[in-house]
């Protein structure tokens, strides 16, 4: 949330799918209803106005089929092993809490 003083609120949404950044889905808002500085204000408008629009369009498109996902990926939330801290097992067999190799440096067994 930003703004100048109390006026010209504006709010910006960034989208992250499996831990990386979807730019497509990026928003920014112009926020109207709220009047001086009242930040939780803002960010109640700007989620209530996404999260409306993304019901409405759900709803206009149709229900999935039964047994099939509502996104054509859902996100994967809960188990990323590459990512430092992960308590599931590295593929390396270190087990939970393992650092990932670096990108750029080949892992050492040493």
């Amino acid at each position: 949330m930003s703004h100048l003083q109390g006026t010209d609120y504006v709010g910006a949404m960034v989208v992250l799918e499996d831990g990386l950044p979807k730019r497509s889905d990026y928003r920014r808002f112009k926020v109207s209803a709220v009047q001086g500085n009242d930040d939780y204000g803002a960010m109640h408008e700007v989620l209530t106005r996404r999260l409306r629009y993304l019901l409405d369009r759900d709803d206009s498109a149709g229900a999935a089929e039964p047994g099939e996902p509502a996104e054509p990926h859902p996100p994967n939330l809960l188990n990323r092993p590459n990512l430092p801290g992960s308590r599931t097992s590295s593929p390396s067999g270190a087990g939970a809490g393992a650092r990932p190799a670096s990108p750029t440096r080949p892992s050492c067994s040493c």
